[in-house]
């Protein structure tokens, strides 16, 4: 039986032979359904201008033609697209490894050509279906969830919504009596506290369909825009049912409970304009001219048409206390504002005037995106070559951070940290480890699914109190979660021996007291296993880095007129990745950016991969729930 939606094949193969027998195959298993040859030789590949609407399943060949892409260049290419069929690829014997690795691309399923027959390729074309229609939901729902977690989108529609005169609120909630709270919980729990309210707000505001998108605006609040709900005694309506769910609900950390109440300030967007520092500015200040510290309570900053922010007459405000009737207040002081906002530009005017050198306006330029919230923490997956997905292993993520500013020059700047002053270095490390701690303390101690690959700069040498604060966090109730097991430090070979002093005894303690694991990266050229021993006998590694050239050069012969000689060199090189294997090591290959590179890995015989081709970098990890993003500051 046929599933009614299957009414178009494509098959998209280089023999025509193979194509005349599956396509006479599907014709007495499949007879109402159309069956479309395409001749990647004659017609060429599919490129951008293909159309894949109304095509049901691909039946795709690896090896397309002698030249050019492969079948898996047009899945990293196209299998994102809505509209991109359910895919199953067709091998010649001997690919079978290849054919693995699409399973990665959203693939249901890989044959052999040789062991294809037509009861199992109608068994195939009829899952693989019910599979892409299951994927397409859930991309959908990944979409969602990832758009509603944007901090680019969350600045770039609180912009939007006065010119556009959208009716929406923006609600910044924060956490009342924080510094005692992170004298209780350490500043990784007061981080879990703010996360956890963000996630519970979003989930009730999720709940009543209003259309929710959520960041963190600083230290100790996140905020979120939703939809008005039409009239101000629905928002208090609204207001009143959040702060019932935070009273209901224990914050939970460290397998310990504690009470906490929350502020709110409340902002209507049709009704403001300016730009996003403004806009949360404001909000901030309703939140922050709530008095009562020991109930959740609210504040409404309400206006008219004509009023701006920056306007100096009263705005009648409303605000209720969880426990009270309605109280109406002036609005809070324009003062604060103001001075708020002049202490904001006296600072940064501060930061200008010291940028004298070039290296230094260039930290300011980083400092200056800090200040506005402009940076967020990357992943890019680190793919298992060895274990299949499922098995149990837990997911590799190299972190990075990039700017939400489309600006190529900013992003480099954030991806060569030398450039930026030590103390830079020290607020931006501090930052991004406390992101990672978040994502293991958001799961029950020992349950985080991830590890993370983290860039090891000079600071980590040159400014003791890095070092002091990451003892402090790793000493505290955070120590119950074992972070150290879920975060291998990337260490650059050459940064570790100028420092070499200050480094061997400081990856000994993150090693053997707290469990960090060390990957060694820009290593120098070695010809055998011994030249890596003698390096691994200074610097205790794990994991070796390796890009994809040097792991070319490694597995290439070089010209030898005496073929035994070559023979000989072709053990050799083999044997030098296995012999590092063998000794416990893990190889990571970086620069995987197309199938052919991913062939080399594959054969090879690597751990893991990095690269463009395998892994894209995104902003969040889709099964978390994490607000991104900490801010820098």
């Amino acid at each position: 039986m046929s599933d009614p939606n299957l009414e178009r094949i494509l098959i998209l193969d280089d023999n025509a032979d193979y194509r005349r027998l599956i396509k006479t195959f599907l014709k007495k298993v499949l007879p109402n359904v159309d069956v479309i040859e395409h001749d990647a030789v004659l017609e060429g590949v599919p490129d951008d201008d293909f159309d894949w609407h109304g095509i049901d399943v691909l039946l795709l060949d690896y090896q397309l033609s002698m030249v050019g892409p492969t079948g898996l260049d047009i899945l990293h290419k196209y299998y994102k697209k809505p509209e991109f069929p359910a895919t199953i690829m067709l091998t010649s014997q001997g690919n079978e490894e290849i054919a693995v690795q699409a399973l990665k691309f959203g693939i249901y399923e890989y044959h052999t050509k040789q062991a294809l027959t037509k009861d199992k390729l109608k068994k195939t074309i009829i899952a693989a279906l019910e599979t892409r229609k299951s994927y397409r939901k859930k991309q959908q729902e990944i979409t969602q969830h990832t758009q509603s977690f944007s901090k680019e989108i969350f600045y770039k529609n609180l912009e939007l919504a006065y010119v556009q005169k959208q009716q929406r609120l923006l609600v910044v909630m924060k956490p009342n009596n924080i510094k005692t709270l992170e004298l209780q919980i350490g500043i990784i729990g007061k981080d879990n506290l703010v996360n956890y309210i963000g996630r519970n707000s979003f989930s009730v505001f999720q709940q009543s369909a209003c259309n929710p998108n959520i960041t963190r605006t600083s230290d100790d609040a996140v905020a979120v825009q939703i939809d008005h709900p039409g009239s101000l005694e629905k928002i208090e309506s609204n207001m009143q049912a959040l702060c019932a769910h935070f009273t209901k609900n224990q914050f939970k950390f460290a397998e310990k409970r504690y009470d906490y109440t929350v502020r709110i300030g409340v902002l209507d967007l049709s009704l403001f304009k300016g730009d996003a520092e403004k806009l949360i500015n404001l909000a901030t200040v309703a939140c922050d001219s709530l008095d009562d510290e020991t109930i959740n309570a609210y504040y409404i900053w309400q206006g008219d048409d004509s009023q701006s922010p920056t306007a100096t007459t009263t705005v009648e405000t409303n605000a209720r206390h969880q426990s009270k009737s309605v109280v109406t207040k002036t609005e809070p002081a324009e003062q604060s504002v103001a001075k708020s906002t002049s202490k904001t530009v006296q600072k940064k005017a501060g930061q200008i005037q010291r940028a004298s050198t070039q290296d230094e306006a260039r930290a300011g330029l980083i400092q200056k995106l800090i200040d506005a919230k402009k940076i967020v923490q990357t992943y890019r997956p680190v793919i298992n070559m060895t274990v299949a997905d499922g098995d149990g292993v837990r997911d590799i993520y190299k972190t990075g951070l990039k700017s939400i500013i489309e600006n190529d020059q900013i992003n480099q700047l954030l991806t060569d940290p030398s450039v930026l002053s030590i103390s830079l270095q020290k607020t931006i490390n501090e930052w991004a480890l406390r992101q990672i701690f978040l994502h293991i303390t958001e799961a029950e101690p020992g349950n985080c699914h991830y590890i993370f690959l983290f860039p090891i700069t000079k600071v980590w040498f040159t400014d003791i109190t890095l070092f002091e604060w990451l003892q402090k966090i790793l000493l505290s109730q955070t120590q119950q979660y074992n972070p150290g097991r879920s975060i291998i430090l990337n260490m650059p070979f050459a940064l570790f021996m100028e420092n070499k002093e200050r480094a061997a005894p400081l990856v000994n303690i993150l090693q053997k007291k707290h469990f960090f694991k060390i990957a060694l990266s820009d290593l120098p050229e070695f010809d055998s296993y011994t030249a890596v021993a003698e390096i691994l006998a200074t610097i205790p590694a794990k994991f070796l880095i390796i890009d994809i050239d040097r792991l070319k050069r490694l597995s290439e012969l070089p010209e030898h007129q005496d073929e035994h000689e070559e023979n000989d060199r072709q053990e050799e090189a083999q044997s030098i990745l296995q012999e590092l294997q063998q000794n416990g090591l893990r190889i990571i290959t970086s620069g995987v950016e197309t199938s052919a590179l991913l062939m080399d890995v594959i054969t090879a015989g690597t751990d893991y991969a990095i690269g463009d081709f395998i892994g894209e970098i995104q902003d969040n990890l889709l099964d978390s729930d994490m607000i991104e993003s900490l801010e820098l500051g």
